[in-house]
């Protein structure tokens, strides 16, 4: 074996550490999301249905930004139903891809507290933002995973990982109009928001997993 070799072996290892502390900070991150609903202060001359419906756009938000890190890390976790190994590289794209993640709590705080205020559109701005960045990042892994073959499941079919990486980049030119429908109604962009996580929750992976079954028994059943 040569040197070249033995470093790549020694650089490269499994996914599951890498998926657990994947797991660890997305569940950290859809945590933190309910700790900007509070319990309202009882008052004498208030009633309690009035203040927990003052608090609407914090469950809008808490709705919205529940579903995007959930869709999230239902895509990241069928990601590594493909890449079966790790490199330096795709450590470091997975730690930028949950440095947005992580970010997703502050700025939905920060769009639901600014949702009834002129400066709502800035908010809503830098929430798509995060949204894109992290967009970017996720494509970006299926981007090395394409790249980097040897990283991925030698039984998957590279045409799945080739429509898998393109259908990640479907969503960035999503969220780039989402920056700019922030500018003109920032409810709208929430709704596009849950429209792009809904889109993102259908299960193509096991649609495209039949599609490669049925192409692996084709030739088999022709020789009969």
């Amino acid at each position: 074996m040569s040197t070249e070799q033995q470093n790549t072996i020694e650089d490269e290892r499994g996914t599951s550490r890498l998926e657990a502390f994947s797991d660890g900070v997305i569940g950290v991150a859809i945590t933190l999301l309910v700790l900007n609903i509070t319990v309202p202060e009882p008052h004498a001359k208030q009633v309690l249905w009035d203040d927990l419906w003052q608090q609407w756009p914090n469950y809008l938000g808490y709705v919205t930004s529940f579903l995007v890190i959930g869709v999230i890390w239902i895509n990241h976790h069928h990601f590594f139903h493909y890449v079966k190994r790790t490199d330096q590289g795709l450590f470091l794209l997975n730690t930028l891809f949950l440095l947005c993640v992580g970010l997703i709590p502050f700025v939905t705080a920060l769009v639901t507290r600014y949702l009834q205020l002129p400066e709502k559109h800035t908010a809503a701005i830098v929430y798509s933002g995060v949204l894109l960045l992290m967009s970017l990042t996720f494509s970006g892994l299926w981007g090395y995973a394409r790249t980097h073959p040897h990283l991925v499941d030698s039984r998957v079919d590279p045409g799945i990982i080739r429509h898998l990486f393109r259908r990640s980049f479907m969503s960035i030119p999503f969220y780039l109009l989402s920056v700019v429908l922030s500018l003109v109604s920032v409810e709208a962009s929430l709704v596009l928001y849950i429209l792009i996580a809904v889109f993102y929750a259908l299960p193509i992976d096991r649609f495209l997993k039949r599609m490669q079954t049925r192409d692996e028994r084709t030739p088999l059943a022709r020789h009969k």
